[in-house]
């Protein structure tokens, strides 16, 4: 038996078991070239827009692939350790808006939209700046919070929060605080990146996604009774009201 350290595991097993589970059950599928994809392509949500994406922005192979199959959601993967987001927490279709146009605006990779599915947010809409390390996000920390207490529809009263990774992680494994990373597992994580060739489609053309993102936003909108949506319809309700009758003879 040769030496060294013992494999890391995660949930009891090793990530190639981990992965072989996750073949079995017909989540990642094998590639002819002997790499890994996902069995189903995931789909892009519609109720976010992203403004802007860039190439060390990697969620699906580290969320999707390393987080839920090779660590089966019990570790935050290494390359996610220095990701860290502004938050933006508009409060209604209008401001939401208003943080899109904002976002437009500036650069870096960013993304807005409506926050209410995500299982572990409590918040009907959002917007996130993406950060490669907690002193980037700090540094741009001032020039964006003045830049959303400039915007008449959102104003210093729109909360902004600086956040380390994905939610689900801090589900799952705890406060961001404590995270903690084997020693290896930036090794590990290398090889089984390598293995990894995902078939994701081109995303389309990004004023197509924005039309049919605000289409979900204002359907969204209507079914919480968020009305600002009218000021996107003409002030024409999406739906006619319901009619009420008396109990009364």
């Amino acid at each position: 038996m040769s030496g060294g350290a013992p494999p890391l595991r995660f949930a009891g097993r090793t990530a190639d078991e981990n992965l072989a589970h996750a073949i079995e059950a017909v989540k990642l599928r094998v590639l002819p070239s002997g790499a890994l994809d996902f069995a189903k392509p995931p789909s892009r949500s519609e109720w976010y827009l992203l403004v802007r994406s860039a190439p060390d922005l990697r969620c699906q192979e580290y969320n999707a692939f390393l987080f839920r199959h090779a660590y089966a959601g019990t570790t935050v993967p290494r390359g996610c350790g220095e990701c860290y987001k502004i938050k933006i927490v508009p409060p209604d279709l209008r401001a939401l808006v208003a943080l899109r146009s904002l976002l437009e605006s500036l650069t870096g990779p960013c993304k807005c939209g409506v926050d209410f599915y995500n299982p572990h947010s409590r918040d009907f809409y959002a917007g996130f700046f993406y950060y490669d390390g907690l002193n980037a996000a700090r540094a741009d920390y001032p020039a964006l919070r003045a830049a959303i207490d400039a915007q008449p529809h959102l104003g210093p009263d729109v909360p902004m929060i600086i956040k380390r990774g994905c939610s689900n992680y801090e589900a799952a494994c705890g406060p961001s605080d404590r995270w903690t990373f084997p020693e290896g597992m930036a090794e590990l994580e290398a090889g089984l990146r390598a293995r990894f060739q995902p078939t994701i489609p081109a995303p389309a053309d990004y004023r197509l996604r924005r039309m049919t993102a605000m289409v979900h936003w204002i359907k969204f909108a209507y079914w919480i009774k968020d009305d600002s949506y009218l000021d996107f319809t003409g002030g024409k309700p999406l739906h006619p009201p319901t009619v009420g009758y008396s109990p009364d003879t």
